[in-house]
C-alpha cells in the first residue's frame, strides 16, 4: 500500500512537468520514457515477463500514458504493459505477435493492430474497460483465450478472413458488444446478424452480450458452445429442434426469464449458472434425456435434479422422492429459505447449495456418504445443519463463509475425513459441534476446535515458518492417534522451500509432508532465497535473413528454448556464442546457468541467387507502388512477390530483357521479397512498400 501511494504521489508530481525521463535495455531492445511516453526501439523480440512487475518500466506504470513500439521490434512480450495507465499505443508493422496479458487492465480507448501481427495472445487486452474499438488486420491467425474479455465498452468487432483460431472466452463479459462480424472469405468462422458461428454454422460460439430483444437460433445449429450467451441482455432465446448439445456455461449470467429445451437435446452441461432472473426451465415432452417439473430441470427419469432456476421466488421447496442425486451447483444462489431433501438422495454434487444466502437450516439424509467441496459455501443465513452417520468425508470449503452457522450435529460413530478450510469464515466461538466419534481429522485452527464438544483422544500438530517474509505453512490442527497428518508449505515470490524441522532437526524435505500423529509436535517450514536469475539474449546475424524468439529472464537451471525462423530465400545454419558454434538444433533447448547471448546464423539458400547482385537492379526502393526492374542483357522469365512468411502475393510471367515495370500499389505497407527468375538463374531482392 505504501508503494502504491508513493507511485500515485509521483504520478501527481510528474503530471506537471515534461522533463521526466528514464530508460535502459531489455534483451536486444532499448526502452525510454520521455515525459509520459514509453518508447521501445531496436531490432528483435521483446522479452516475455512472467509477472507485470518484471518489466523494467513497471515502477513507472502510473506515469506512462502512451507507448510507441518502433519498427524493428518483432513481438510484444507477455505482461509487458499490464496495468499501464495507457491512453494510446502505436505499434510498428514489424510486430508479429502480441503476448499474453500484454495490455491487460490498461486505459486504452482504441487500438489499431498493424497488418504484420499474426497472434493476439491470451488475455492480451483483458479488462481494457475504456476500449470502444479495435481494428484486427487480415494478417491475424489466432485470437487467444479471453483476448478481449471484460472489455465492457467495446461495441463491435470484425474478424478478418485470415483468422483460423478463436479460443474460448475471447469476448467474455463484453456487455456493450452488439456485433461480431466475420469477413466472407474466412474458412473457419462465419457470422449472421452479428452472432459468431463456426464456418458451417453448426456451433453457435458467441452471441454478443449487448444484443437485446428476442433471438431465434438458426436451424443449422447443433451445438450451443461454452459460454455462448454469457452475460447476454436478450429477453428470450428460441432453441431449434436441430440442437443436440448445450455446453458448459452456455447461458452463464443470462438475463432471460424462461427457456424451453427442445426434444432433440441430449446433452446439457451445467449451462444455466448464475442466471439471476431465470424462473423456469421447461423441457419438451418428447425429450429422451431430460424432463422438467414446475420449471425445475431433471434428467429423464427425475433421478437427478440438475438445476433449480436462480430466479424462482418461492420460500420452500420439497425435492421429489424420485431424486437420488442433487447435481453440481443445482441450487446455486437460489432464494429458498427451506429445502427438504428426501431419504432417496445419496449424492450431493459440488457447490450444490453454494451462495443460497437465505437458506436457514438443512437436514442431510442418511444415505449420503460424502459432502462435496463448497456444498454450502456462502450460505450466509445457514444456522444449523444435521450430518448423518453415513457421512465419512467432508470436502474443502463446505461451510466457507457460513457466518450464521451455530449448530452442527454429527451422529457418526465412524472416522470423518474433514478437508481444509471447511469452517473458514464461520463464527467459531458461537458454534457448537456435537460429534460422537473418536476420530476427527485435519482441523485447521486449534483455537476454533477447543470451542466444540469433541469426544475422543487426539494430538496437536502446530506448524510455523523460519521467516514469515519467506512463506507460509498450513496443517496446524488436532489429529487422532495414528492418524495421517499432512502439512504444506508455500513459498513467497523469490524464495523456495527447503525442509521441515522439529526441535532444529530435519524430519523431511517432502512438501506436502505426510506422517502418522503419535505425539504433540511443532514443525517448522524452512525457506531460503531462490537462485540467480539470468538473461538469455537471442539475435540474428542478419535481420533480412530471419527472426528469433526465446529470449528472456530465466531462473538458474531452468530450461530455455530458442527458435529461429528463416525468411524466404534463406535457411538456418547454427547457433553461436562468442563466435563459436554451440548447436545446429532448431529449436535449441538448454539449461540456463549464466547470462548468455546467442546468435542465430542464416545463409542464402543454394541456387536462389547465383548471379551477380549488381546485374539485376530494383528502384525506387522504398517504393509507393511502381517498381522498375533492370536486368541488362538478361531475359527475365517471371517475377514473384512474397510476404515475410513466404506467401506468394503476386506473380508476373514474361520473357523480356532490359527494363520492365511492376505495380505493387495494391499491397499494404510493409516488407516484401521479389524473386526474379532469369535465363541464368534466380535472384531475391528485398523491397520496402511505403
Amino acid at each position: 500500500m505504501k508503494r502504491y501511494l508513493l507511485l500515485l504521489i509521483s504520478a501527481m508530481l510528474f503530471s506537471t512537468t515534461t522533463t521526466f525521463a528514464q530508460g535502459g535495455t531489455t534483451g536486444p531492445l532499448t526502452w525510454n520514457i520521455s515525459g509520459h511516453i514509453l518508447t521501445i526501439s531496436g531490432n528483435g523480440a521483446m522479452l516475455d515477463y512472467h509477472y507485470p512487475s518484471y518489466a523494467p518500466w513497471y515502477q513507472y506504470n502510473p506515469l506512462i500514458n502512451a507507448v510507441v513500439i518502433e519498427y524493428g521490434v518483432t513481438s510484444i512480450g507477455d505482461h509487458a504493459f499490464n496495468g499501464c495507465w495507457l491512453s494510446s499505443i502505436t505499434i510498428a508493422n514489424s510486430v508479429t505477435s502480441i503476448g499474453s496479458s500484454a495490455f491487460s487492465n490498461s486505459h486504452l480507448a482504441s487500438v489499431i493492430i498493424p497488418n504484420s501481427v499474426i497472434t493476439i495472445g491470451n488475455s492480451a487486452f483483458f479488462a481494457c474497460m475504456s476500449m470502444t474499438s479495435v481494428t484486427i488486420p487480415n494478417s491475424v491467425i489466432t485470437i487467444g483465450n479471453s483476448a478481449f474479455s471484460s472489455c465492457v465498452s467495446l461495441t463491435s468487432i470484425t474478424i478478418p478472413s485470415s483468422v483460423t483460431t478463436i479460443e474460448e472466452n475471447a469476448f467474455f463479459n463484453c456487455e456493450s458488444l452488439t456485433s461480431i462480424d466475420v469477413e466472407s472469405g474466412n474458412n473457419a468462422y462465419a457470422s449472421e446478424s452479428g452472432v459468431l458461428f463456426d464456418k458451417n454454422k453448426t456451433t453457435l460460439i458467441c452471441c454478443p452480450a449487448g444484443k437485446t430483444g428476442a433471438y431465434i437460433i438458426p436451424s443449422s445449429v447443433t451445438t450451443i458452445g461454452r459460454f455462448a450467451f454469457n452475460f447476454s441482455n436478450l429477453t428470450s432465446v428460441t432453441i431449434p429442434s436441430s440442437v443436440t448439445a448445450i455446453e458448459y456455461g452456455a447461458f452463464f449470467a443470462f438475463r432471460l426469464t424462461s427457456i424451453t429445451i427442445p426434444s432433440s437435446v441430449t446433452t446439457i452441461n451445467n449451462a444455466f449458472a448464475f442466471c439471476p432472473v431465470l424462473t423456469s426451465i421447461d423441457v419438451e415432452s418428447g425429450n429422451s434425456a431430460y424432463a422438467s417439473e414446475n420449471g425445475v430441470l431433471f434428467d429423464k427419469n427425475k433421478t437427478t435434479l440438475i438445476c433449480y432456476p436462480m430466479g424462482k421466488t418461492a420460500d420452500t421447496y420439497v425435492i421429489p422422492s424420485s431424486v437420488t442425486t442433487i447435481g453440481e451447483s443445482a441450487f446455486n444462489r437460489c432464494s429458498l429459505i427451506s429445502i427438504t431433501i428426501p431419504s432417496s438422495v445419496v449424492t450431493i454434487g459440488r457447490g450444490a447449495f453454494a451462495g443460497s444466502s437465505l437458506l436457514t437450516s438443512i437436514i442431510i439424509p442418511s444415505g449420503v456418504t460424502t459432502i462435496e467441496d463448497g456444498t454450502f459455501q456462502s450460505c450466509s443465513s445457514l444456522a444449523s445443519i444435521t450430518i448423518p452417520s453415513s457421512v465419512i468425508t467432508i470436502g474443502n470449503a463446505v461451510f466457507y463463509s457460513c457466518h450464521s452457522l451455530t449448530s452442527i450435529i454429527n451422529f457418526n460413530p465412524m472416522p470423518i475425513e474433514i478437508d481444509s478450510y471447511v469452517f473458514e469464515g464461520v463464527n467459531q466461538s458461537a458454534c457448537t459441534l456435537k460429534v460422537l466419534t473418536s476420530a476427527v481429522s485435519a482441523y485447521q485452527n486449534a483455537a476454533v476446535w477447543q470451542e466444540f464438544n469433541i469426544v475422543g483422544g487426539y494430538y496437536h500438530v502446530q506448524v510455523g515458518v523460519n521467516n514469515e517474509e519467506y512463506g507460509t505453512a498450513i496443517g496446524d490442527g488436532y489429529y487422532n492417534e495414528n492418524e495421517t497428518a499432512i502439512v504444506t508449505a508455500t513459498a513467497n515470490e523469490g524464495y523456495k522451500f527447503v525442509n521441515w524441522t522439529k526441535d532444529g532437526i530435519e524430519v523431511s524435505a517432502d512438501n506436502p509432508y505426510s506422517f502418522t500423529a503419535t505425539e504433540d509436535m511443532e514443525l517448522i517450514a524452512n525457506f531460503e532465497e531462490e537462485g540467480e536469475t539470468y538473461l538469455v539474449s537471442v539475435s540474428v546475424n542478419n535481420e533480412e535473413y530471419g527472426a528469433v524468439t526465446g529470449g528472456g529472464y530465466y531462473e538458474e537451471n531452468e530450461t530455455a528454448t530458442a527458435t529461429a525462423t528463416a525468411y524466404t530465400g534463406y535457411k538456418f545454419v547454427n547457433w553461436t556464442k562468442d563466435g563459436i558454434e554451440v548447436s545446429t538444433d532448431n529449436p535449441y533447448s538448454f539449461i540456463v546457468t549464466e547470462d548468455i547471448e546467442l546468435i542465430a546464423n542464416f545463409e542464402e539458400k543454394v541456387g536462389i541467387e547465383n548471379i551477380e547482385v549488381t546485374v539485376v537492379k530494383i528502384y525506387p526502393n522504398p517504393t509507393t507502388g511502381e517498381l522498375k526492374i533492370e536486368s541488362g542483357e538478361l531475359i527475365i522469365e517471371n517475377v514473384k512477390v512474397f510476404d515475410i512468411y513466404g506467401k506468394v502475393l503476386k506473380t508476373e510471367s514474361r520473357r523480356q530483357k532490359g527494363k520492365i515495370l511492376m505495380d505493387i500499389s495494391e499491397l499494404p505497407v510493409g516488407v516484401y521479397f521479389l524473386r526474379i527468375k532469369t535465363e541464368q538463374g534466380e535472384v531475391v531482392k528485398k523491397v520496402l512498400k511505403e
